[in-house]
């Protein structure tokens, strides 16, 4: 694909092919000469090529910055020559390396990578840095940080473009670790709606680490989430207060470390609500509900 792109007020074009210069020429005008070459101030000779108003060129051979010259002769003589800077790179950045500060495999949740090349004629304008396929991320310098990212396998793309529009990119897998799941000790089995008791969780993690609660309903759509915080001994603790209607849940538990790096969830635990009973008969409850049935 054929690019240009303005680096300051200078056109950089990636491809190769003749062109045509053109210009209108006024009534006054007798005479015109025309050159190109790499000499940004060269003067035009002081001899006529005739008169028209357009002159094509064969394909420049070679990367770098031209100039096309025109100079006009009317009946006070020749006047000063005018330039137009062509400035040609067909050619990629200099092929390149990522480099994870950590390995390709780490619990870090924010790996830095660093990566650097260089463009001989039109320089480099940016690099775009992607995870798997999310949006890039434009940046100029030559290293990035990422926000901290779940435990899991990340495809990273950099991509060096110079001011033509010409790229050359790199890739590397690297893996997330997860830290430490938490561990479910007790959790309430069954909680009685319009009644005191509450869904209380508690457990143990690691020390100084964020505990998030979670409860879903039976077709593991999210109703509620929560975080605690361990204690010195790793100990942690969460209470729902907020009642829930009558069905079946389960509950998951994730632990985030000071570096923003989580673990897997643990197992599910599953906890109903149930509706409270008017009375018991033989060990079992009776609801409103099943004296209206």
């Amino acid at each position: 694909r054929h690019r240009m792109l303005k680096k300051g007020f200078v056109y950089w074009y990636n491809f190769v092919s003749q062109f045509t210069a053109s210009w209108k020429l006024t009534s006054d005008i007798s005479g015109l000469s025309t050159a190109l070459n790499s000499n940004p101030g060269f003067v035009a000779p002081a001899v006529s090529e005739g008169l028209f108003e357009s002159k094509t060129y064969p394909a420049i051979d070679k990367d770098g910055i031209y100039y096309f010259h025109v100079r006009f002769q009317n009946n006070k003589g020749w006047g000063p020559t005018n330039h137009y800077r062509i400035a040609l790179d067909t050619q990629p950045p200099v092929p390149f390396k990522i480099n994870v500060e950590g390995g390709l495999v780490s619990d870090n949740p924010s790996p830095k990578i660093t990566f650097n090349t260089a463009d001989s004629f039109s320089g480099l304008i940016n690099y775009d840095v992607t995870v798997n396929s999310e949006k890039s991320i434009v940046t100029s310098d030559p290293e990035f940080v990422f926000p901290p990212l779940k435990p899991g396998e990340y495809t990273i793309r950099v991509r060096a473009l110079d001011h033509a529009g010409n790229n050359i990119e790199d890739r590397v897998k690297i893996e997330i670790l997860p830290i430490e799941p938490p561990i479910i000790t007790s959790i309430t089995k069954k909680v009685i709606i319009g009644s005191d008791n509450r869904l209380t969780v508690k457990g143990t993690a690691i020390i100084g680490a964020d505990v998030i609660v979670a409860i879903e309903d039976k077709n593991k759509f999210l109703v509620l989430e929560g975080e605690s915080k361990t204690n010195s001994q790793g100990e942690w603790e969460f209470n729902f207060d907020k009642e829930l209607r009558r069905g079946d849940y389960v509950v998951t538990v994730k632990a985030r470390d000071s570096r923003g790096a989580m673990s897997l969830p643990t197992e599910s635990a599953k906890v109903q609500f149930v509706e409270k009973p008017i009375i018991s008969l033989f060990g079992f409850d009776i609801t409103l509900r099943l004296l209206l049935f």
